[in-house]
């Protein structure tokens, strides 16, 4: 159908945005979200689009259930605490209806994981990409009414977030060695890596990638994107310049 449009993302090992052990696959794939049509912004909701993915065979998130007003907060938390636990970011809750607007609800763990890549390149990510997630954590706190052991866990997993990989940015500057974001991506199509290159290049991405290297399952190829602000950034305090 030349009308429908597909919305979801690129994911699998290797993948440099999503952990490898979050879908079961051997090179990056494509996995459905939700299913609009040209020239609307509503979307055909989570029914309709686990359907069509079945239908036409194309990968899709797992649906892990529908659940009614009165039950829904306390199921979700359950899943939420169990994807955390796992290492997964969380869940996007849906009316089936679609007559409200979708709600992302992250795990902790996910939020503190964000933070620990963001913080390695500290210069180069906006204020906003930092608060929203530390403002997460505050209000996560509150509606599932954390212990106080839950509490303290929660605020050395927040610290340790954000204090461990600055400090390994700044020694690792200290000793010389140039500040880079190094990323892996596995490939079966050469031409998968290709239009990632050129994804990066239209978004203003600096990146530098190697040849691909040939290996079980298909094509391995390394990245090496130039992380400029933090770099500099570092380096002119480490020679006297006052923040």
């Amino acid at each position: 159908n030349p009308d429908l449009v597909l919305c979801g993302e690129m994911a699998g090992p290797k993948n440099p945005y999503v952990p490898k052990e979050v879908y079961p696959i051997e090179s990056m794939d494509f996995y459905l979200f939700d299913v609009s049509r040209k020239g609307r912004r509503d979307m055909d909701g989570s029914s309709r689009t686990h359907a069509l993915a079945e239908e036409y065979g194309i990968r899709s998130v797992p649906l892990f259930g529908k659940f009614g007003l009165d039950e829904a907060a306390g199921e979700i938390k359950e899943i939420v605490m169990d994807l955390g636990a796992r290492g997964r970011e969380g869940v996007v809750i849906k009316d089936p209806e679609n007559q409200k607007s979708p709600i992302k609800y992250t795990s902790s763990e996910s939020n503190c994981k964000d933070l620990e890549f963001a913080f390695r390149y500290y210069n180069d990510y906006g204020q906003d990409f930092f608060f929203s997630r530390v403002v997460r954590e505050g209000f996560q706190a509150a509606e599932w009414s954390d212990g106080e052991d839950e509490f303290i866990e929660r605020c050395f997993r927040l610290g340790k977030s954000m204090l461990g990989p600055m400090r390994e940015t700044v020694e690792a500057k200290i000793a010389g060695e140039p500040i880079v974001q190094e990323v892996e991506i596995m490939v079966k199509d050469l031409q998968t890596a290709a239009d990632f290159e050129e994804h990066f290049r239209r978004m203003g991405v600096r990146a530098l990638f190697d040849p691909p290297l040939s290996c079980p399952g298909g094509h391995l190829v390394k990245i090496k994107r130039l992380v400029m602000s933090t770099n500099d950034k570092t380096e002119s305090v480490i020679e006297g310049q006052l923040w």
